[in-house]
């Protein structure tokens, strides 16, 4: 097997029409308070770093995935998730606080007859659901829906149902762990970014996709 190391930032990989997908033997999620905290301290951090003109690099951990050929695509393919499914996991739940923070200032934008400010939200929203949540694959001439990241057999339908903002109902300890992560951070990405005047909160909204993009995590 040929190993080809690289170190990215998290924006190259979630690319639009990426497809990572966890083995379905594999544990379910499994950050824990310390770990959701320090990645929300991290956040913060990064966000005052970025606003106040000094933004700073930050790794978050190695992450190993083997390519497979997707079937009837022609150059497409998906990655098999071997280790850092933890990571990968949860910045999607960042990029989804994300997304339900662009809802919000959407329809503030509507009550406010903002029309602009409403047009870049709209985009920047399907930019950002395309790349972390799900897009349309076609394959052999049939057109489907393809989620960007699956979890574990025993994970996977509970986070589909929670990044698409469905309210799943909790059936296990790991999807306990997944919706306490995906609360923490929706908390502090709001508290962050919000703010009356809707031009500075699209510019903080701005701030948190560019440090999601651009950690680095490979």
């Amino acid at each position: 097997m040929r190993v080809d190391p690289e170190y990215a930032a998290v924006g190259k990989f979630f690319q639009t029409q990426q497809m990572f997908k966890v083995p379905k033997y594999q544990r379910g999620y499994a950050w824990e308070k310390d770990e959701t905290d320090d990645f929300v301290q991290d956040l913060e951090r990064l966000y005052h770093a970025r606003k106040s003109g000094q933004p700073k690099n930050h790794f978050m951990g190695g992450i190993v995935s083997v390519e497979h050929k997707l079937v009837g695509g022609v150059s497409r393919h998906w990655h098999e998730l071997v280790d850092g499914q933890q990571r990968m996991a949860t910045f999607v739940l960042l990029a989804t606080s994300i997304l339900r923070n662009y809802e919000k200032l959407i329809e503030t934008a509507k009550q406010q007859g903002d029309s602009e400010s409403q047009r870049i939200a709209e985009k920047r929203k399907e930019n950002l659901f395309a790349r972390f949540i799900e897009f349309e694959l076609g394959v052999n001439r049939i057109t489907s829906i393809k989620s960007v990241m699956e979890l574990s057999k025993s994970d996977n339908p509970f986070f589909v149902e929670l990044v698409r903002n469905r309210r799943p109902v909790k059936t296990r300890d790991s999807h306990e762990r997944l919706q306490n992560a995906y609360d923490k951070i929706l908390k502090k990405t709001t508290l962050l970014s919000e703010n009356t005047d809707l031009s500075q909160y699209l510019d903080n909204l701005e701030f948190l996709e560019q440090i999601l993009m651009k950690i680095s995590a490979f």
